[in-house]
């Protein structure tokens, strides 16, 4: 959590100055830099990928971090920088919801309790932020 509040801080206050696809490209080259010597340690673990699994990478890749960290970008430009955090905890609601819907998975009863206090919080958070506060 300490590592994405300062990315988040960072990338708020690049955005002043640089596009939200300038810093995504960069994060994107820059992250991938750094984990090819890393990923050299596993070199006896290598195999050729099927197009399936290759499909699947390139899904990966294109959405769920390009795509997904542009719109981050572009919704950290507009939105105050808690609010966006906030949202970030629907990661794990929208994971579980879809592996029920799509791969038809078991939802436990306390990943719905995790679910709903998440969807509260959301909720009480927006309530407070739209409500005019009193100087006292």
């Amino acid at each position: 959590m300490l590592s994405w509040a300062f990315f988040t801080l960072v990338n708020k206050s690049l955005q002043e100055k640089y596009s939200g696809l300038f810093l995504t490209a960069y994060q994107t080259i820059f992250g991938t830099l750094f984990f090819i010597p890393l990923s050299l340690f596993e070199y006896k673990e290598w195999k050729l990928v099927s197009l399936i699994a290759l499909g699947n990478i390139l899904f990966q890749a294109i959405f769920c971090s390009c795509v997904a960290y542009l719109l981050y970008n572009y919704a950290l430009k507009r939105l105050d920088v808690a609010l966006t955090t906030i949202y970030l905890n629907l990661i794990p609601v929208v994971g579980v919801l879809s592996g029920y819907l799509i791969l038809k998975e078991r939802v436990l009863a306390i990943q719905l309790v995790g679910g709903l206090i998440t969807l509260l919080a959301i909720v009480i958070i927006n309530f407070e932020l739209g409500t005019p506060r009193k100087n006292a």
